[in-house]
């Protein structure tokens, strides 16, 4: 794991656990990460524009799903796949989430089975939380961040 793997990974901690607790998070991290990560695509040798804002471009898309769902996806959550794409890029966001949403589905059949479900608002970033790590340790041969 090189540094940023790291700092996005205790970020996504961080935030896992402000989503559970509080059912919001502090969105002010994400245009820091967003500008950092732009100064490192700025410096890089390898083209990597294309890879990283079709990752952004995911993350957008949630970010409209939540306008017009009405919240359903919270933006926080869309606005962190939008952070996490372009760190990470298309194809490791699209297996991130893959990650998030059958372990969130794993957990909404839990809740429904308890008779919770109807109620319950499962927070989405500790399930992106997971899908990141298992990725980033190389379970799932993402390999390291762009």
């Amino acid at each position: 794991m090189d540094n940023r793997e790291v700092v996005l990974c205790i970020l996504l901690a961080l935030l896992s656990l402000e989503d559970v607790r509080k059912k919001k998070i502090h969105l002010w991290p994400i245009p820091v990460f967003l500008l950092w990560q732009l100064g490192f695509l700025v410096f890089t040798e390898r083209n990597l524009w294309m890879d990283c804002l079709c990752g952004l471009a995911i993350g957008l898309v949630f970010c409209m799903v939540s306008m017009l769902s009405e919240g359903v996806i919270g933006m926080g959550d869309g606005l962190i796949i939008c952070l996490l794409g372009f760190y990470i890029g298309t194809r490791k966001v699209l297996i991130v989430l893959t990650v998030a949403f059958f372990l969130s589905g794993l957990a909404a059949m839990v809740y429904i089975a308890l008779k919770k479900g109807k109620t319950a608002r499962l927070p989405l970033i500790p399930y992106i939380y997971v899908g990141y790590v298992l990725s980033v340790s190389n379970g799932f041969g993402c390999g390291e961040v762009i």
